[in-house]
């Protein structure tokens, strides 16, 4: 089994946010978005989940869906996405992925999940540690940052973290906000005022919050394609 890497080491040495010039002005964005650790989770959860069609195109292909689950001081977020391509009603393409997070107050303790790519099987296991967080795959074994989140983007906070937990694959990646721009985003028969943040890393893209910190958008290149996030409700 390959070593062990320790990211927290890594990220003692290197603490600092990974945003200058446009990207410092994109961490400012967030200012109005901050509140204390276990309260800012907390306004950041959704009432009824989080539920998007996934579009390819003009057709939609698929689903993406957050769930919460909030008891005493433990909060499980359950992410599940199912995404098919189809040509000629032939399926091409198939993705499927779970994955769910537990934090107690504001500090996530466990992560798992498993994920179909097309085929391509993964697995992730992740558990709060004394000395970090140990994330498990069948590559073996990292320890991540005692702070570390998952780049599921279900809250704002994520948008200002250097490092992430891949959620298909586990590997811990660096995250690069390149700019950030204000937009109306129209949900149903409303529109929201909102942020939009330009990223790399976990996803090629961007992603999108309304000035009260829920994600309502998402946009990201996979396989040659572009695929858009379109809030259901």
């Amino acid at each position: 089994m390959p070593g062990t890497i320790n990211y927290k080491a890594q990220a003692l040495t290197r603490r600092r946010v990974l945003l200058t010039g446009v990207g410092a002005a994109a961490a400012g964005g967030l200012s109005a978005l901050r509140k204390p650790g276990w309260a800012q989770l907390l306004a950041d959860v959704a009432p009824g989940g989080i539920r998007f069609d996934v579009l390819r195109g003009d057709g939609v292909v698929g689903r993406h869906e957050v769930d919460f689950r909030l008891t005493d001081h433990r909060l499980q977020v359950e992410t599940r996405i199912d995404v098919v391509v189809s040509v000629l009603a032939v399926v091409v393409f198939r993705y499927r992925h779970l994955g769910i997070e537990t934090y107690v107050g504001d500090q996530l303790v466990r992560f798992e999940s498993e994920t179909d790519d097309d085929g391509a099987r993964f697995r992730v296991l992740g558990d709060a540690r004394p000395d970090g967080f140990a994330i498990s795959t069948a590559k073996g074994m990292v320890m991540a940052p005692s702070d570390i989140l998952v780049g599921s983007y279900w809250t704002p906070r994520v948008i200002e973290r250097r490092l992430l937990i891949d959620p298909k694959r586990g590997r811990v990646k660096e995250q690069v906000v390149a700019g950030r721009e204000r937009i109306t985003v129209p949900v149903q028969a409303t529109t929201r005022a909102a942020t939009r943040y330009r990223v790399s890393g976990i996803i090629t893209g961007s992603v999108t919050y309304d000035d009260d910190g829920r994600w309502i958008a998402a946009s990201l290149v996979s396989k040659g394609s572009e695929i858009v996030y379109r809030l259901r409700g």
